[in-house]
Formats: C-alpha cells, sequence, structure tokens
C-alpha cells in the first residue's frame, strides 16, 4: 500500500499523529509505504518520525523534498494564494510515484480510524481519482469551469490510479490549467484537481466514511444542499454511517477549530488526543482560538441552529 502525504516544520505533530492511527488500524496490512512530501521538516523531526518504523515494522518512509520555488516554477510563476503553494505537491504525485500503479493522498489533519485495505483495492477502471463530494459553495464549482452536476471532491483523501493519471498526462494537464487561469484558481489544487478530472468525468465518487471532513457531524443533507447550493448530495444514511464508523477522519475546521485547538466541538477531538498521545509531541498544550467574535458566534449559530442558518442562508441568494 503507498500512502502520500504533504508537511512542513509546523505540521509534523499532527503528521505524527496520522502516522500513528494508520499504524494502528492497518496491522494486518503487510507493507505501507508512507511518502512524505517535505516542504522544510527539520531533521531531527525526520529522525523521530523514522523511528516509528521499528515500532511497527509494515511501515516504511521515503521523504521527498519539494519547495515551493520548484512549484512556484513549474506553475508559470505568480499563483494567486489562498493557503500555502506547496498544497500544490499534490498534483505531481503521478511523476514522484514514477514505479507504482495507485496511491493515496492524505491530508495531515486527520486521522484514520479504520482498516484502509477495502477502499485501497476498490475499482477504479477508468476514472483516474476517487474521493468523497466536497460540502463547499457551488459557486467554486462553477469558477473550476464545472456544471452543477459535475463532481467535485474534497482532496484532503484521495485514492489516486496513478497509472491512468500518466496515461491522460494528468500532471501536465494541471499545469496548463493553472497557467491558462493566470495562477489564479479557486481553492488552488483542490480546485485544479477538481477542474481538471471532474470535467472529463475521471473522478470515482465514494462514500463518505472515506473521508468524513466537519460538516458531515454538522448537518444532514437537507441542510447540506440549502448551506452550500448543492443539487445533490449523500442520502442521511451515508452521512449516519461517516459519523458513527469513519474509516478517515478529516479535522477541517468548519464553523469550529482543530482538536489541537481551544473551543474545539468536534465529536471525535479525544480520538485525535488518543493517537497524539502514542507521538513524540503528546504534551497536551491546545493553541489559543485566534478566530474573532463574529466568527465564533456564527460557529455557535451553524452548529446549534443549523435549519434557521440554513434558511436565512437561503434567504440571501
Amino acid at each position: 500500500m503507498n500512502i502520500v502525504v504533504a508537511s512542513d516544520q509546523n505540521y509534523v505533530p499532527h503528521l505524527e499523529t496520522l502516522i500513528v492511527s494508520i499504524a494502528e488500524n492497518n496491522v494486518d496490512i503487510d507493507e505501507i509505504k508512507i511518502t512524505i512530501l517535505d516542504s522544510g521538516i527539520l531533521e531531527n523531526s525526520k529522525e523521530k518520525i523514522l523511528c516509528y518504523a521499528s515500532l511497527y515494522p509494515n511501515i516504511e518512509f521515503t521523504f521527498f523534498s519539494i519547495s515551493e520555488n520548484y512549484i512556484a516554477s513549474r506553475l508559470g510563476g505568480n499563483v494567486s494564494k489562498d493557503r500555502c503553494l506547496a498544497t500544490f505537491a499534490r498534483i505531481f504525485i503521478p511523476e514522484i510515484l514514477t514505479n507504482e500503479r495507485r496511491a493515496f493522498y492524505f491530508d495531515v489533519d486527520a486521522i484514520v480510524q479504520d482498516n484502509l485495505k477495502e477502499v485501497y483495492e476498490a475499482s477504479l477502471n477508468e476514472y483516474a481519482i476517487a474521493g468523497v463530494c466536497d460540502v463547499n459553495p457551488i459557486q467554486r464549482h462553477i469558477n473550476v469551469g464545472l456544471t452543477k452536476e459535475q463532481t467535485y471532491i474534497n482532496a484532503g483523501m484521495i485514492l489516486w490510479n496513478l497509472d491512468y493519471c500518466r496515461e491522460i498526462n494528468f500532471t501536465q494537464q494541471c499545469i496548463d490549467f493553472v497557467k491558462e487561469r493566470k495562477g489564479i484558481v479557486d481553492a488552488m489544487d483542490q480546485g485544479t484537481i477538481n477542474g481538471v478530472l471532474g470535467k472529463q468525468n475521471l473522478i470515482k465518487i465514494l462514500p463518505p466514511k472515506y473521508n468524513v471532513f466537519t460538516a458531515l457531524f454538522q448537518l444532514n443533507k437537507k441542510q447540506i444542499k440549502k448551506i452550500y447550493g448543492l443539487p445533490n448530495y449523500y442520502s442521511d444514511n451515508e452521512i449516519l454511517e461517516a459519523r458513527t464508523s469513519p474509516v478517515f477522519v478529516h479535522f477541517t475546521p468548519n464553523m469550529t477549530t482543530r482538536p489541537w485547538v481551544k473551543n474545539c466541538k468536534h465529536p471525535l477531538k479525544n480520538v485525535y488526543w488518543k493517537y497524539r498521545e502514542k507521538t513524540h509531541n503528546n504534551k497536551f498544550q491546545l493553541e489559543k482560538d485566534k478566530r474573532r467574535l463574529k466568527l465564533k458566534l456564527l460557529g455557535f449559530l451553524y452548529r446549534n441552529h443549523s435549519s434557521f442558518f440554513a434558511f436565512i442562508l437561503g434567504a440571501k441568494q
């Protein structure tokens, strides 16, 4: 099994937490190769990460250095950023894992809660990637050239059909996509991946339990469709399965904070800390909640009065 993650030094505690969660729930998999796209991890942190291979013998690590300068040069210079440019490293995965046929990509603000074998072996046929449909305003889909009905996934968990991606020259398609828009792409790498592959109907939809981002713990199908303007979404039964039997839990900051930040309301925040306690960064110390008061109040309404929130938002549209 191949797993690709990306991190800088700041996210090393979460990277280690993810690694431990993968290892603890996949002891039956003979070999797990974790490739870390390294955008500035310190050497002593790398040494500590490598130590997990002795604790979990089925896991091995490879560090692949990828700088923002390299990414910017491949994308043609100036790129408008709403997050770290290193997130674009994802689009180079088919070039980096040249001898592999498939792989996961995982964001590191996440934990694995169950065995990954079943989804890793899912049939991809003529699909380039597979993932879970995102919840974000429908305008983001339109901004990258998709219709309202075409698939737009959350890029925090992707199953890659690497052979097919290389066959269609996926990485170059993404580079061309960014250059055509002069570096301005809504949601940067996520928008690029969806804009390129969603338009060609090359994205397979996975059940939501394989990428349970925070909104799925907060909203039902009707509320998601109303708030985000989506024409359709998963059934309430699928959302319930995601909540109760998650495989990959993605701690997106959706109207709350993350488990390592004060005032987090995520129902699985303690599970995150259960895995983090087994890492080298196991000191329980929460970061400050830096949200403005307005965002805190909006978060309260969103989490506790989501039907009213959806009604108000729908009236404004």
